[in-house]
């Protein structure tokens, strides 16, 4: 339901089955303008997620603009307003994870803030200063209670162009933590207020030919960091270092710590586009050398080795036809592969297949699997796909989706077959037909399972 001042998107479901109790899921997003009058913009933002079965969204396949995971529950209520230089939002939060028990599976965060203000410019100082306050107060597992204040002042110097092409710039960030807790492993059980600092230096050198139609950029970066502080004790916690963010100020994704001592983040970027700007290749790689190892960060990232592993990513898309992406993190050593992610697509004329490969050896869940999706439009009104997902730890396949959509412009029917082989508490390996329904643009309903198929 949209209309000029909100937009309201709603989901739900009932099941009934006379041999079980009646299942359902409720789903809510809504966003309101609120047009407040000291603020450029600001909106209300609503978010509602409600199931009465802890597996009822995986055995069911339910699929929806707002169902994104099957096992974790959000709710959340949010107040956000902009003006020139400053973005401020306030907003209480409820997580559930169905996987785990009834009484430790909510986290409540009752308040948090995050402000962001920007100062005008100082005469003869070339950069730019602003301001990050954040803050919460968090109950989890019951009893274990969390309260937070952080406030980073940030200071950008504006880039500088030698005349030899190197473009080069450095940041300041003082950074204000302020904690409290009760029973938490994280946090010190009394007011605990610190100062951290971070000075980074940054250069890039980038390169330019354009040959044959083609245009083809080479850049190489280097970024120097430096916090007095020692880090906190991450050591355990699950990390993800990739060509994306590993030049980011916060790459570790924690706001409450630096990153100790001194380290060097090299790289370098080639990318070639043709005359009509589409990208058709591009490659990265990058490596961090710290000058002594810090055991206190995040072990499976490899930030705290002198040398950590070589992050790459290559994407290749010489058509409209095929496309190719390989994420990988390579053990220094360059024997050993502790990441890799690979990613195709074939699209010719209606026929679409994509597969996935994912290697994981250096996270906690240590995962991997090869999935297919593969789909066919036989024409503007009827397409088949079909789905399945192989685990490579265990040998073993997940699911078989084959789906048969028939769609106009008022109604999609669907007919879906389903056949699961995994286990998870009240939900089996199972096989399963399901008719769905959807009314353009309300929603959805679905018929019960029609099972006797084995």
């Amino acid at each position: 339901i949209k209309n000029i001042n909100s937009n309201h998107l709603v989901d739900f479901s009932l099941f009934k089955d006379k041999n079980t109790t009646d299942k359902s899921h409720f789903f809510l997003k809504s966003d309101i303008k609120l047009n407040l009058s000291y603020f450029d913009e600001s909106e209300l933002n609503i978010n509602f997620q409600n199931v009465s079965n802890d597996t009822y969204l995986k055995t069911y396949k339910m699929k929806s603009p707002i169902i994104s995971n099957y096992n974790n529950l959000y709710s959340s209520i949010e107040i956000a307003a902009y003006k020139e230089r400053l973005a401020f939002s306030t907003n209480l939060e409820i997580y559930e994870d169905l996987t785990r028990e009834e009484n430790d599976r909510f986290e409540y965060i009752l308040p948090k803030y995050n402000l962001i203000k920007e100062f005008k410019r100082i005469e003869k100082i070339s950069g730019d200063f602003s301001l990050n306050s954040s803050g919460f107060v968090k109950n989890y597992e019951t009893n274990i209670f969390e309260r937070s204040v952080i406030n980073d002042l940030k200071f950008e110097s504006d880039s500088r162009i030698s005349n030899q092409g190197l473009r080069s710039n450095y940041n300041i960030i003082l950074k204000n933590v302020n904690t409290d807790s009760k029973k938490s492993s994280k946090y010190k059980e009394s007011p605990d207020y610190n100062l951290q600092t971070l000075i980074e230096y940054k250069s890039t050198y980038p390169l330019k030919k354009i040959k044959d139609g083609y245009t083809n950029i080479f850049k190489p970066t280097v970024s120097l960091r430096h916090s007095p502080n020692n880090s906190k004790n991450l050591s355990n916690d699950d990390r993800k270092i990739n060509t994306n963010n590993i030049y980011s100020l916060d790459r570790m994704g924690v706001s409450d710590s630096f990153e100790g001592g001194t380290s060097l983040t090299y790289g370098a970027e080639y990318s070639k586009t043709n005359s009509q700007s589409s990208e058709l290749l591009n490659i990265k790689l990058a490596n961090i050398f710290r000058n002594k190892e810090d055991s206190r960060l995040p072990r499976n990232s490899s930030l705290g080795k002198k040398t950590s592993d070589i992050f790459g990513s290559i994407s290749y898309t010489p058509n409209q036809v095929f496309s190719i992406e390989y994420d990988f993190a390579q053990d220094n050593n360059i024997t050993d592969t502790n990441y890799e992610i690979l990613k195709s697509q074939i699209n010719i004329n209606k026929f679409v297949t994509s597969f996935e490969y994912l290697n994981e050896n250096n996270s906690q869940n240590q995962e991997g699997f090869l999935s297919n999706k593969t789909s066919y439009e036989i024409d503007k009104s009827n397409k088949l796909s079909f789905e399945t997902r192989e685990n490579k730890k265990t040998k073993l396949t997940e699911f078989y989706n084959l789906i048969y959509q028939y769609r106009n412009d008022c109604l999609i029917a669907a007919i879906e077959y389903n056949k699961d082989y995994y286990s998870d508490r009240d939900l089996k390996p199972d096989e399963n037909i399901f008719f769905k329904l959807t009314i353009v643009p309300f929603g959805e309903t679905s018929s019960p399972n029609l099972k006797g198929l084995k």
